[in-house]
């Protein structure tokens, strides 16, 4: 894990070399047993008292923390010259943590946390290169306020600015030359979002949530929309959230461009915005299996839309936000964040941004034995960890043959984890992945203890 761990962070800069080679080691620990407490990572009390320090100092912010992963991120894309980010907010609860102080309130007022929004940048081939963007928020509880208070703030004072903060905070972090998608849930169909300025090679895609007027005779999308012809049909498969199954789906595919009126109320009334073109791609399934949800999607976007093949292609691209869906299952299901027990907010926030790295990695290694099976297992393990892991499976002192690939290492941690690898089985899941990785840390050492090298 060290040398990973070294590279993506080891430029932090806390103007404290002690501080620095914390981060490093507790980074290390967190990722070798990402399921562990910190107590449990640490393996000790000393490290353990460490680790609450490094959280209390000062001197430590998670923005120097996430900067400096940002810049791996970047890094990782330069041979890129598209890039997909994948944006999406989660709660991260700590309810029943009742000493903690400086949290906010979920949905439910009663119950308490932060707001954690991230955004992810992916390759077109699907595999997650790192964050590029993450904020943190404890939202204040304020009272019931009416409707003409909560729409005719400016939306720089609005949570949903979360949304537009994304895109610049992207474009001023990416080189000019690259070209990045954004991509979005219905959360994120926000008029604003689609007028405000953007340089060139920042492109938006954005499920529709809004029946927005539309500029002819006064209709609406969703009629637009209706009336417009089937230009053919795909088959895709469909992920499920956590414990369901994927699915294959035959979907009805429409695109059309249309010319969007501002709204006439809230924040934009009286507003001199002016109409919006935007291209609309739907993906309908007709005869959904008895007891499935229908998959309906409809789709704003920037990018030209002139073919059937261009409309696919914006499906297939708006599948990959699913991958920001299971970053945050990873974050909170897999290193258990929010079982984590320190005294404040800012603390929490801290630890958050060393968890987030851990959890990044943990859901790149399962997308990036998939698209290229055949790397050698030294892109994910050191020296002594596919040894150790060798020497474990087949039951030997010292391993013997050629190097095991990507595909056959992650397979391996996988079954450590609970894996099967039956002939039938898919790939294994981020899950058992993030288990295998808790043994494997054991095995490791107790093959070094036995004069493994």
């Amino acid at each position: 894990m060290e040398g990973w761990v070294s590279t993506e962070i080891g430029n932090v800069d806390f103007n404290d070399k002690r501080l620095k080679d914390r981060l490093i080691l507790l980074t290390k620990q967190l990722s070798s047993k990402p399921t562990a407490s910190i107590p449990e990572a640490c393996e000790g009390w000393a490290d353990t008292k460490a680790a609450y320090r490094f959280f209390d100092n000062p001197k430590v912010t998670p923005d120097k923390i996430r900067d400096i992963h940002y810049n791996s991120t970047i890094d990782r894309l330069k041979e890129k010259d598209t890039i997909i980010i994948v944006q999406d907010t989660t709660h991260i609860d700590f309810s029943t943590h009742y000493k903690t102080k400086g949290l906010g309130v979920l949905s439910a007022g009663w119950r308490r946390g932060l707001k954690l929004h991230s955004a992810m940048a992916v390759t077109l081939d699907g595999v997650p290169r790192g964050l590029i963007h993450q904020e943190v928020s404890a939202r204040e509880y304020i009272g019931a306020r009416n409707d003409s208070q909560l729409t005719k703030r400016d939306i720089k004072e609005k949570e949903s600015y979360r949304w537009l903060n994304t895109v610049e905070k992207v474009a001023s972090r990416l080189p000019n030359d690259k070209q990045a998608i954004v991509i979005g849930d219905r959360e994120s169909d926000i008029y604003q979002l689609f007028t405000m300025p953007r340089r060139p090679g920042i492109d938006l895609l954005v499920r529709v949530a809004q029946n927005r007027e539309v500029k002819d005779e006064g209709k609406r999308l969703f009629t637009a929309i209706d009336r417009s012809n089937c230009q053919g049909t795909i088959k895709v498969t469909i992920n499920r959230a956590f414990n369901q199954k994927s699915r294959d789906v035959m979907l009805e595919v429409r695109y059309l461009t249309l010319e969007f009126i501002p709204p006439h109320r809230g924040y934009n009334y009286n507003r001199n915005f002016n109409p919006v073109s935007l291209n609309v791609v739907e993906a309908k399934e007709n005869n959904p299996p008895s007891g499935e949800e229908r998959v309906h999607w409809k789709l704003l976007t920037t990018l030209p839309v002139d073919s059937f093949e261009a409309a696919v292609n914006i499906i297939k691209l708006y599948s990959y936000r699913w991958l920001i869906e299971r970053y945050h299952y990873t974050l909170k299901s897999g290193c258990k964040v929010e079982d984590l027990q320190l005294e404040n907010g800012e603390r929490l926030t801290k630890a958050l941004a060393v968890y987030s790295v851990v959890a990044w990695r943990v859901l790149w290694m399962t997308y990036e034995m998939r698209v290229n099976p055949e790397a050698p297992c030294t892109v994910i393990l050191e020296l002594n960890e596919w040894k150790a892991l060798a020497c474990f499976k087949n039951k030997i002192s010292d391993p013997l043959g050629k190097l095991p690939t990507l595909q056959e290492a992650t397979i391996e941690i996988a079954k450590l984890g609970g894996f099967l690898g039956r002939k039938g089985d898919k790939n294994p899941g981020v899950k058992t992945i993030w288990r295998g990785l808790r043994r494997l840390e054991d095995i490791v050492i107790m093959w070094q203890k036995m004069g493994g090298q």
